[in-house]
């Protein structure tokens, strides 16, 4: 889709410029008999365009498999379309089955989606093919948090904050495990470290049911 627009926005350069250099051609043809050879030059110009976007689409999608199709549910995931995300994610996995960032961001569509274990299979693939990957180790944390467990979310949290250590959103939701587990005591200090970071909704969410206060 996204080679798509880039195909048609360089079309209408194109044309735009041919349609410059035939009136600049027929303005200086009496008095610049080069302007015949510009306004070729131009034609070939968007030919090679054209030409090169042709090539260039299969060999990125050689090189990078599964990635025009990731593109592509990142679009519709933001245009909050998350079951055609879901389809282009699951292409992507398809043409590369070691894909990391597909399994994430497809395991964030089902979290979205409340189909939390699923979610969790997905995180678990991206993790065991990007160990280091805070983010995963984060959203993987959360969906345990909404399936009610609390200790598991605690430990992938830990492990988020230990490869990322000002990450408010793993803060924000270790507090919360603490806190849905009745612990003010750890969980106030979290929520409150997020806040300094710049994320406040579960410090004020702990204020608002009197357990940070």
């Amino acid at each position: 889709m996204t080679n798509t627009i880039v195909l048609f926005i360089t079309l209408i350069v194109g044309f735009l410029s041919i349609l410059g250099l035939f009136f600049n051609y027929k303005k200086k043809k009496a008095e610049d008999i080069n302007a015949k050879i510009i306004f070729t030059k131009g034609v070939l110009i968007v030919i090679i365009f054209v030409i090169m976007l042709n090539v260039i689409n299969p060999l990125y999608n050689y090189i990078f498999p599964g990635a025009t199709y990731y593109n592509s549910g990142n679009i519709w995931l933001r245009k909050g379309d998350k079951d055609r995300a879901l389809v282009d994610f699951s292409n992507a996995i398809q043409l590369n089955p070691n894909y990391a960032e597909a399994y994430y961001t497809r395991g964030i569509v089902y979290s979205h989606m409340g189909i939390y274990q699923k979610a969790i299979e997905d995180l678990n693939k991206a993790i065991a093919l990007k160990q280091k990957y805070a983010e995963a180790y984060n959203n993987r944390g959360a969906a345990y948090i909404n399936l009610g467990q609390y200790q598991q979310a605690i430990e992938d949290l830990n492990k988020a904050i230990a490869l990322k250590q000002e990450y408010a959103d793993a803060y924000n939701n270790r507090g919360a495990a603490y806190l849905l587990q009745g612990n003010t005591e750890i969980g106030c200090p979290n929520v409150q470290k997020a806040c300094e970071l710049g994320s406040c909704n579960a410090l004020k969410v702990a204020n608002d049911k009197g357990y940070c206060l």
